[in-house]
């Protein structure tokens, strides 16, 4: 007995395989999260410096700031329902309802961006063109909040890793 060969239809087959599916998942999730990690580090100091060499100091500036503030718009946008969508393990509450909430707070992210900016127009502390740079930075980070829902959703499905190769993508294409 101690000889048998295992043709792929036994129990230990089975679960060897899936342990092999589980490792190559993990080794997925572990990897395109170190990637994505940093390329989302290094995405604003790789723009800022073509953008220095390019079009000077003033318009990496203007970036700059553009940049701070939708990071900071970008915590409305999530308003940290990724925490709770991924613990919810049971599914007690349905994706349609964490869509529904993630509609809700990037339109309120949206609202905060056009208010912020029209305040800082009416006292004169942005130019049109510095207007229009930073609610179209803040428009971008609209759709990294946004994604944020759906990649909860493939978090709570166990598969992180495809949640982190379309973060990766999403952040090489928006550089």
């Amino acid at each position: 007995m101690e000889n048998h060969i295992d043709n792929g239809s036994g129990l230990l087959f089975q679960i060897r395989h899936l342990l092999e599916k589980t490792n190559n998942v993990s080794r997925s999730t572990y990897f395109w999260n170190a990637l994505n990690a940093t390329l989302s580090a290094a995405q604003q100091a790789m723009v800022l410096i073509v953008m220095n060499r390019t079009n000077g100091i003033q318009d990496a500036g203007v970036f700059s700031i553009a940049y701070a503030v939708a990071s900071l718009m970008l915590f409305v946008g999530q308003y940290g329902l990724r925490r709770y969508q991924a613990s919810d393990i049971e599914e007690e509450l349905s994706f349609s309802e964490y869509l529904g909430m993630r509609f809700v707070t990037c339109g309120g992210m949206i609202v905060a961006s056009l208010v912020y900016c029209g305040w800082c127009m009416a006292f004169g502390n942005y130019t049109m063109t510095k207007f229009i740079v930073v609610l179209l930075v803040c428009l971008e980070k609209v759709i990294q909040a946004f994604a944020d829902v759906l990649h909860g959703r493939m978090q709570q499905a166990g598969r992180l890793d495809v949640a982190a190769k379309a973060s990766a993508s999403r952040i090489i294409l928006s550089t």
